[in-house]
């Protein structure tokens, strides 16, 4: 068992609670609407959510007031008072039958099945789209991740896969124009998706949306009904684009949370020399992690 840590969201203090987290069996956060709105916080019980799902810690949250654990990292979880026990529900982690489907299946923090979706139709400036999927591809090699991805993509395609009600990440890399997201039509043409009839068709229907083209955050910020939005502030690099991508899908496959993985793919991305990426991250408590312009 460990105690309850006490962190001031330093990186000397975060290097701290993880270790902690690592070393102890069993760890018992007394959970408050306070604590849980703290990022540091939130990326301490992601951190130890990962470490549950490998099989090496036991969770007992503690509710210390109301609070909705399906709206945090501890979504899965059975908190003490809930049937009496506490630990992982039922539920958590597991695949096929009534209980992964709908809401209750999207509760759980655990990210497995992506849809990655490219798209570089003609007419349009080429994309790395070849070295991007093999970069993704070899650094979740082992990993727990499902990765299906699909180049050319069309609207149908996607809607066909989301009706599946498999999903937990659908992300998407191509161009976006004028509010529309660029598809192909199936034949290597071009063909625009309106991008908020696009929310309205991923709504309620994945966890984690990527929007891995140009300008597409400042329509992101009034979507509805997605946990997790990741799109970015103006041009993208398309260098920048491919190490993000690498970095996030490679922390997303050991378990180490959204909030986790989306800050090591900027700093992947910034760290081979990609400076034209602006990433910005949409939480499910109404947080945005990003450029100034957004925060």
């Amino acid at each position: 068992m460990t105690r309850l840590l006490q962190t001031n969201g330093s990186r000397i203090a975060t290097l701290k609670a993880r270790a902690m987290l690592s070393a102890a069996g069993l760890y018992m956060p007394l959970l408050s609407p306070a604590f849980v709105a703290s990022k540091a916080r939130r990326a301490q019980l992601e951190f130890a959510a990962g470490l549950a799902r490998q099989g090496r810690l036991q969770i007992v949250p503690i509710l210390a007031g109301p609070l909705d654990l399906a709206s945090t990292p501890l979504a899965g979880f059975r908190a003490v008072g809930e049937s009496g026990v506490g630990g992982l529900s039922p539920m958590f982690g597991r695949r096929g039958g009534a209980a992964t489907r709908g809401a209750s299946r999207r509760s759980s923090s655990a990210v497995r099945r992506v849809l990655y979706a490219m798209s570089g139709p003609s007419g349009w400036d080429p994309l790395s789209l070849g070295a991007e999927q093999r970069g993704v591809r070899e650094a979740t090699r082992g990993s727990s991740l499902e990765i299906d991805f699909r180049p050319s993509v069309t609207l149908g395609e996607l809607h066909d896969e989301l009706l599946s009600e498999r999903l937990d990440v659908l992300h998407f890399s191509g161009h976006f124009d004028e509010r529309r997201l660029i598809m192909s039509d199936g034949g290597g043409e071009p063909r625009a998706i309106a991008l908020d009839a696009f929310f309205n068709l991923v709504r309620g229907r994945v966890r984690v949306l990527v929007l891995s083209a140009c300008d597409t955050a400042s329509m992101a910020r009034g979507a509805r009904g997605i946990d997790y939005i990741v799109a970015m502030d103006g041009p993208v690099e398309d260098l920048a684009a491919v190490e993000f991508s690498r970095f996030f899908y490679r922390s997303l496959g050991r378990n180490l949370g959204i909030e986790a993985a989306y800050e090591d793919g900027l700093n992947g991305a910034l760290a081979v020399g990609g400076r034209r990426i602006r990433p910005v991250l949409f939480s499910p408590d109404g947080s945005v992690r990003g450029p100034a312009a957004f925060n």
